[in-house]
């Protein structure tokens, strides 16, 4: 893992649209950067000015309910047509990308893949992948029939 001079993760860059496990992620890359000193950048990704509000409505409930430092968290909204790459582009320079997980059935990412999945293999800099876990039986249930 490639990592800041000091041997230490300071920049964390966490895509997020608000899907189930963003909070969760929040959480953790803020331990990270409140532990190391570091900052956090909140990415959101919108594909016209239209949806500004909705982004900043998503990024503050990303954040709700978490403790955090505020100094250390910025938010950023960025136009971009393509979800991966503009992540991709987005965090360069980053020491990691700290991501949730996504909740789609087997069948979907069989079929089409996941954003985090996308990012992981196409990214350069470090991937954590974030999941609440559910319990096997809904974890099962949630695979195979959820559409």
């Amino acid at each position: 893992m490639k990592v800041s001079d000091t041997g230490r993760i300071k920049k964390i860059i966490l895509p997020t649209a608000g899907g189930p496990n963003a909070r969760l992620a929040f959480e953790w890359a803020s331990c990270i950067v409140k532990q190391n000193k570091g900052q956090l950048v909140l990415l959101y990704i919108i594909r016209t000015e239209i949806e500004r509000k909705t982004a900043e409505h998503q990024l503050s409930e990303t954040k709700k309910g978490v403790q955090y430092e505020p100094e250390r968290v910025k938010d950023k909204i960025v136009l971009g047509k393509n979800i991966v790459k503009t992540i991709i582009k987005e965090s360069e320079g980053f020491d990691l990308i700290v991501i949730g997980a996504s909740r789609e059935s087997l069948w979907k990412r069989i079929r089409f893949g996941t954003i985090p999945e996308k990012i992981l293999r196409s990214s350069d800099v470090p991937v954590l992948v974030v999941k609440k876990y559910e319990g096997v039986i809904l974890s099962w249930l949630r695979r195979f029939i959820a559409g």
